[in-house]
């Protein structure tokens, strides 16, 4: 079943005359250590769990409106995955800030960053910036956590 609806997509993809554009957000990811085959581009809650299960409801208010990028890293052993999350306002990303800190997390963001040591000994957190979040799963250390959100937020800073 795989092989005939690999089959199909392939044809069906000689039949497209050109490439689209690429969504301006893969711009915010980091290049270093980023295993390219893993990045996924979406919009919904589902789409995301397909990928990477976050919890049962919505809790990052993902919809038609928002854009999501979620990639695997590789830094040394460790291999973070990264959640970059654009919403339409500014108030949505704030909203989401504040859910994803108290219900993932089970702490509440203060400024625009949190990261907490989870019960696998992993950290998790992230950072917001205008209308946008960077978050961080399974980092081995709040350092490395830290810095793949660092450095996200500093280069989805340019993104239009």
């Amino acid at each position: 079943m795989k092989t005939a609806l690999m089959a199909l997509g392939e044809r069906i993809a000689l039949g497209i005359p050109q490439d689209g554009r690429k969504p301006s957000l893969l711009s915010a990811l980091p290049p270093q250590g980023l295993i390219q085959p893993s990045v996924h581009y979406f919009h919904t809650s589902v789409s995301l769990n397909v990928h990477y299960f976050l919890d049962d409801s919505n809790l990052l208010n993902l919809n038609a409106g928002t854009e999501a990028i979620l990639a695997h890293y590789r830094q040394g052993s460790d291999k973070p995955r990264l959640l970059i999350v654009r919403y339409p306002r500014p108030g949505d990303a704030k909203t989401a800030f504040e859910q994803f800190g108290k219900a993932y997390l089970r702490q509440s963001p203060t400024g625009n960053s949190v990261f907490r040591k989870l019960e696998k000994g992993q950290f998790a957190g992230g950072r917001r910036e205008e209308r946008s979040l960077a978050l961080v799963f399974e980092a081995g250390s709040r350092e490395s956590a830290e810095k793949l959100v660092g450095l996200a937020a500093s280069r989805m800073k340019g993104v239009t």
